[in-house]
Parts: structure tokens; C-alpha cells; sequence
């Protein structure tokens, strides 16, 4: 199953997760999530508890690769017990 779609620069995420008054207590969610970029994004800029759905087996390994990375980055800088 391989289709392209387009991707969001991160700032430009920032201004809809600004604009859609994300909040620590809010759950963000992303159906057709690619490799998680704006699930991560929601979750470390807003503090949201973010899910993102993905059926592009590649894609999902991807994303599980990354949310991995991330949380070792995060214990790494004291930032998180994850």
C-alpha cells in the first residue's frame, strides 16, 4: 500500500496546536500519522497525551523507531523518566 501525502513544517504545526488550544489535560490525535512527527510534536510542546494511527507498516516502524529515540533523548537531558 504506497501512497504519498504531504508533510507540515513544524512551525506550522505549532501555530494549529497554538490556534487549537492544545493543553496538557487534552488528548491529540492523528489518523493517517506517517512517522509521528506532529504526534511527538503535540506531546513534547503541549504536554498532550498524542496518538497517531498509521497502517503503512514502514511508516509505523518509523514512528516507533523515532518515539524510542525521542524518549532516550529526553532521560538523557533529565527531562523525563520515560
Amino acid at each position: 500500500r504506497e501512497c504519498m501525502y504531504g508533510g507540515i513544517f513544524p512551525e506550522a504545526m505549532n501555530e494549529i496546536l497554538e490556534e487549537a488550544g492544545l493543553m496538557k489535560n487534552d488528548v491529540y490525535l492523528d489518523i493517517g500519522s506517517g512517522i509521528g512527527q506532529t504526534v511527538l510534536q503535540a506531546s513534547l510542546t503541549k504536554g498532550a497525551h498524542s496518538i497517531g494511527i498509521e497502517i503503512v507498516k514502514e511508516r509505523h516502524n518509523t514512528a516507533e523507531d523515532l518515539l524510542k529515540f525521542s524518549k532516550l533523548e529526553l532521560i538523557k537531558l533529565g527531562k523525563s523518566d520515560a
